[in-house]
């Protein structure tokens, strides 16, 4: 049970770090400090981590409801 709760709390940790990344990025692009092109494309691959850690950390929690 206390790994499944580290499991979803780093999980929380990552998302919160894709996230402040996200705003980053997004900050670079409207100062022109990098092409929209490529701050889409980062925003593109943070959105897939950001989804990919939401799906992993539901699986934990089924996972432990089902244990």
């Amino acid at each position: 049970m206390i790994q499944h709760q580290n499991n979803r709390q780093l999980v929380r940790y990552s998302i919160n770090g894709f996230i402040n990344e996200a705003f980053r990025v997004i900050e670079h692009g409207k100062r022109g400090l990098m092409s929209k092109d490529e701050a889409l494309d980062e925003l593109w691959e943070l959105l897939i981590n950001i989804d990919y850690e939401i799906k992993s950390g539901k699986q934990v929690m089924t996972e432990t409801l089902v244990n």
